[in-house]
């Protein structure tokens, strides 16, 4: 007769202690416990996650934004620029400079999204009215530019600037 050898299977601690938790009738209950608790953590967690970037950082984020956009290097500013408008949505100068950017890049569209976002915390219409209104003309929006951008509604400087169109 032969003697018949068991062989011997490693078995790593975690499946160890995970088949004999789950073997048990409360161990199913305890992992199912645990595997919750851990995705509470990491839910709970998540949203500080992106928030590592310092004020400072978003500043020279911001200014790398406008060196760029100085530069010509419109693509690099809009990077620049989402990235500030991921830390602090309501930084309207960055939302003006975003549209701007998309205007020399020859997006109307989303250049007029963002000036109109940046509009309603800008006091100062001479900051954002010829931007829109450039946007407005590059859509065809002849109405929108008529009713919003008219000359004669501003003070002179402004009146000025609309009428020469230094945007």
């Amino acid at each position: 007769m032969r003697k018949q050898t068991k062989k011997t299977q490693t078995i790593s601690p975690l499946a160890r202690f995970t088949t004999v938790i789950t073997r048990q009738n409360h161990g199913f209950r305890m992992v199912r416990i645990l595997a919750a608790l851990f995705a509470v953590l990491v839910i709970g967690i998540a949203p500080f996650a992106h928030s590592a970037i310092t004020e400072d950082e978003s500043a020279g984020m911001f200014e790398d934004a406008q060196s760029r956009f100085n530069n010509g290097d419109y693509q690099g500013a809009i990077i620049q620029l989402k990235n500030v408008l991921q830390q602090n949505s309501d930084d309207m100068a960055a939302r003006l400079l975003l549209g701007r950017a998309y205007l020399h890049t020859g997006d109307a569209v989303a250049a007029e999204e963002e000036i109109k976002r940046a509009q309603f915390g800008l006091t100062d219409p001479s900051r954002f009215l010829l931007p829109l209104g450039k946007a407005y003309f590059l859509q065809r929006k002849y109405d929108e530019l008529l009713d919003e951008v008219l000359p004669g509604n501003f003070d002179s400087r402004i009146n000025a600037q609309i009428v020469t169109a230094q945007v």
